[in-house]
């Protein structure tokens, strides 16, 4: 037994402590020390790292996590709406219709949203207005002012052997170069030239493809493959040989516009006096792309005429054209008035002579005095010289009129 005062040890059926003489109370000093004991050891369990308040937090601080996580995939799911607003549409409200429209400009289908409250027609595709100016091709770097415009007017003629150039001179009337679309023995000697290469290469495939097979090589599949593709080929080659030999008829050529349309050619006019070609054309009348009358010389017709363009040495001239999708312009310079004579013409027939060097795909095109900005002429032949300068000839626009008999008002 323990003194509660003074802590001195005494029997333990003592009554009285021997030292301080206060009175001892039967298990006191019993329970005192239990009591210590207990608190001691509840102290020192929760001293000792990793016991049991620990692992509680550590549990609870994973379940509360566990519990977020959860929450955020439920709210991605079923809950990005917002918070008590129905998701069914209100009685009376007109609710969004989608419509598909056809865009006018470039022949793309949009989508345009309509209320419901409005009636909605059905959008049909339509031809486009030809009424409506369409936008001028795109220009190369440095191109003359005005020449957009003048753009528009020059179309594409797709032939057997590859493009020619023309010019709109009104919405009704198309003029060429003849020898840009005329059917000439060189354009048949090339054709019967690209049939006998093609003919000789499926000889050389199938012969290939024989030794393949006999030795069951997997490459007689691609072997096979490129042989029937050039047997295509050279149907094409063959028939276009036949084609060019009993002459081309007017819709074996077609009209490609500057916009991308096409026309199906169903006449052709040949000039009696110069080597020029009239098309006509399927379709309404190209209103929309013709020139303007006052971007057009057609009282151009000789240096002296009045109220004509006035040339000078080193006038600069340009023509447009087309070798693919990009339009082309070519500068040159003025040279003078070219008279050709012959025995059934005496007087002659006036040309335009300038000093360029555009591709053969602008045979037909226009020549533009690049001063004023009008067209003086449809370009009609090139020729290279002795010197290696290259000159090409244009008839006047004033003659192309009066060759054609085309209404000048």
């Amino acid at each position: 037994m323990q003194c509660p005062v003074c802590k001195a040890r005494q029997p333990d059926d003592a009554r009285i402590c021997s030292f301080c003489e206060e009175p001892l109370t039967p298990g006191a000093g019993a329970s005192a020390g239990e009591s210590a004991t207990v608190s001691s050891a509840l102290v020192s369990d929760d001293a000792v790292p990793g016991s049991g308040g620990r692992v509680l937090l550590f549990f609870g601080a994973l379940l509360l996590l566990l519990f977020l996580s959860v929450g955020a995939v439920l709210w991605q799911l079923f809950g990005r709406g917002e918070v008590g607003v129905s998701s069914a549409p209100v009685t009376g409200q007109p609710q969004a219709t989608v419509v598909p429209v056809v865009a006018e400009s470039r022949g793309r289908t949009t989508t345009e949203v309509k209320s419901s409250g409005d009636p909605v027609k059905e959008v049909t595709p339509e031809h486009r207005d030809e009424s409506r100016l369409p936008a001028a091709p795109a220009l190369p770097a440095g191109a003359p002012q005005g020449a957009g415009a003048l753009a528009l007017a020059t179309v594409t003629i797709e032939t057997p052997w590859g493009p020619a150039s023309g010019f709109l001179v009104d919405d009704r009337h198309l003029i060429t170069a003849t020898i840009a679309i005329k059917v000439t023995e060189m354009k048949k000697r090339w054709a019967q030239e690209g049939l006998a290469r093609a003919e000789k290469w499926v000889a050389g495939q199938r012969q290939r493809l024989y030794f393949l097979e006999k030795r069951r090589d997997p490459e007689a599949v691609t072997a096979r493959t490129r042989l029937n593709k050039g047997i295509e080929n050279a149907g094409l080659w063959r028939r276009l040989t036949v084609k060019l030999d009993n002459g081309l008829q007017p819709e074996d050529y077609t009209v490609r516009l500057a916009d991308g349309s096409r026309r199906t050619v169903t006449a052709l006019v040949h000039g009696s006096n110069y080597p020029l070609t009239m098309v006509n054309f399927s379709g309404a009348p190209l209103t929309a792309f013709a020139a303007e009358r006052s971007r057009l010389a057609v009282d151009c017709k000789s240096e002296e005429q009045p109220g004509g363009v006035v040339f000078h040495r080193r006038s600069r001239i340009y023509t447009l054209g087309k070798r693919g999708a990009q339009l082309e312009i070519v500068n040159g310079e003025w040279v003078g008035w070219f008279v050709s004579r012959t025995e059934s013409n005496a007087s002659g027939r006036s040309y335009l002579k300038v000093a360029i060097d555009p591709p053969h795909a602008f045979l037909g095109g226009p020549m533009i005095e690049e001063k004023s900005a009008k067209v003086v002429g449809i370009n009609t032949l090139c020729r290279e010289v002795d010197s290696g300068s290259h000159f090409c000839y244009a008839a006047p626009l004033a003659q192309i009129y009066s060759e054609f008999k085309i209404n000048t008002e």
